[in-house]
């Protein structure tokens, strides 16, 4: 199986999720020292979105690990204006196991929302 064939190797599939909501291999890291290390620079260097950011990361019973990939991707990323840590579900948990750990970029934004008490529209800014 691929997955035999990756820990025979070491390595580390990275997955992605294009715009048009396909999934796909996005690459592997190399080796098993520095993963979170060599993630985060995989992030860095592949990321198509310039300007501010919103990071989401998610892990699976690793909140160690997520706590030194949010250090990691402050490092490699300009202008992060807001990072939440999360875990994740069972699905993925299920897929990937024990120290999965998923990591979301968007194009920071202001957003607008409407106050649902008095029906008026309030501006919203995220921020850290």
């Amino acid at each position: 199986t691929v997955k035999t064939v990756a820990d025979l190797l070491r390595l580390t599939p990275v997955i992605r999720t294009t715009t048009d909501g396909r999934i796909g291999a996005a690459g592997f890291l190399l080796g098993r020292r520095n993963r979170l290390k060599k993630l985060a620079r995989h992030i860095a260097r592949h990321t198509d979105i310039e300007g501010p950011k919103t990071v989401a990361i998610g892990h699976a019973v690793a909140p160690e690990d997520a706590a030194q990939m949010e250090t990691l991707l402050r490092a490699e990323l300009d202008d992060i204006r807001r990072l939440t840590i999360t875990e994740l579900g069972t699905a993925f948990g299920v897929h990937g196991g024990p120290r999965t750990i998923m990591v979301a970029l968007q194009a920071w934004r202001e957003f607008e929302a409407r106050d649902q008490r008095t029906g008026e529209d309030a501006a919203l800014l995220e921020v850290n």
